[in-house]
């Protein structure tokens, strides 16, 4: 509380009054004495409040500022409780629907190879191949929601969601990560085929002669093989595999023609010579390959970009999944995996999480228009 001046304390407390009083009503000879000394009382208070006023300048005035408390700390304190990072507390496993040495494999092992040092955990692959992705569906919606699983997915995901009604719906079953990769679709045949080129191919394809082998029924290659036919007013000449491995197996044994597929897939044997590329199913010819046209500068109108990312099965802890894409931020800019692109001859795909999942909603929109044309391929 500020102190009181003593002039003010003194008119508070009524020392004046009786003073006044006497000045005022006192009569005879006393009068003038009786005056003489409230004059001179009157002097010694003023020196009083002089005094009093002087030493209350000299008195520093209390802080009026609330202390500070917990409800509200002083400036500069730091009010946010510490939290704990999210970080996996057990074995992590990749899940892909394709099998060993697949496109979906191979780059789950390149991502768990490069996470090396970065991730403290063991990772490993799950691979869950056949029925058109529903073995990776019934697989992680039965609590793989932790943050410990993750899963490789490609456009397929989506044609086969509205194909083959597999129940793994990528838009609202599973939350998009991140993606890693770009890998261009190629149509390829057996080094010994007598149709060298796209044009003979066509020829042939139009004439009933020649098969396309691919992953699956209504996938990209199913896709692929219908557009031709739909173009060539041919009918539909296409075998399915369980996966793109086991497609390019069957064109490597002279089981079927032809195999559309992903350029990762058969860059081995394309390099070793044992199959020979024809065209790529995009809208550029690709570095390296220029001499390899397009299908659409053969006049078939299918250009598929291939791409790779992870995702995560719906109500993962928001924790874990800004946790995996700052790990893959970093891991995917490691020099195994930057190596791991470019010996196989596929792109660098990278987008963060927020550009993925407007992509996935885009992937989502062309697969359901494709499907309304060129119905499921049941």
């Amino acid at each position: 509380m500020r102190r009181e001046s003593t002039v003010n304390a003194f008119w508070r407390w009524g020392y004046f009054a009786p003073i006044y009083k006497n000045i005022y009503f006192e009569k005879g000879e006393n009068k003038m004495k009786k005056l003489f000394s409230i004059l001179l009382c009157t002097a010694m208070v003023f020196s009083l409040a002089a005094c009093g006023s002087a030493n209350s300048s000299n008195t520093p005035a209390a802080s009026t500022a609330p202390a500070a408390s917990a409800a509200n700390p002083a400036s500069g304190a730091d009010t946010q409780a510490e939290t704990t990072a999210w970080a996996p507390t057990k074995d992590v496993e990749i899940v892909t629907h394709s099998g060993v040495g697949s496109g979906g494999d191979v780059i789950g092992r390149a991502i768990i190879e490069s996470c090396k040092g970065i991730v403290d955990a063991n990772m490993f692959m799950q691979n869950k191949k056949g029925s058109a992705g529903s073995a990776v569906w019934a697989y992680v919606q039965k609590g793989k929601n932790d943050g410990h699983t993750l899963i490789v997915i490609t456009p397929t995901n989506f044609l086969w969601y509205y194909n083959a009604n597999n129940g793994m719906n990528p838009s609202t079953d599973l939350v998009p990560l991140v993606r890693f990769q770009l890998d261009p679709q190629v149509l390829c045949v057996h080094k010994d085929s007598p149709y060298q080129d796209i044009e003979s191919f066509k020829q042939a394809y139009k004439e009933g002669k020649v098969t396309i082998a691919g992953e699956a029924s209504g996938g990209p290659a199913w896709m692929g093989a219908t557009i031709m036919a739909d173009t060539l007013d041919c009918a539909v000449s296409f075998v399915p595999f369980s996966d793109g491995g086991e497609a390019l197996t069957g064109v490597l044994g002279g089981n079927v023609d032809a195999v559309l597929g992903q350029f990762g897939e058969c860059y081995d044997q394309i390099i070793a010579g044992e199959i020979v590329p024809i065209a790529f199913a995009e809208s550029e010819r690709i570095e390296g390959f220029e001499d390899v046209p397009t299908l659409i500068e053969s006049g078939i109108d299918f250009a598929f970009p291939q791409w790779r990312g992870l995702a995560v099965p719906k109500d993962t802890p928001l924790e874990a999944i800004a946790y995996w894409e700052g790990v893959f931020s970093q891991s995917s800019q490691t020099e195994y995996f930057q190596k791991y692109l470019k010996d196989g001859s596929t792109l660098d795909g990278w987008m963060d999480i927020k550009e993925f999942t407007a992509l996935c909603g885009e992937q989502d929109r062309v697969v359901r228009e494709i499907i309304e044309k060129y119905g499921s391929g049941e």
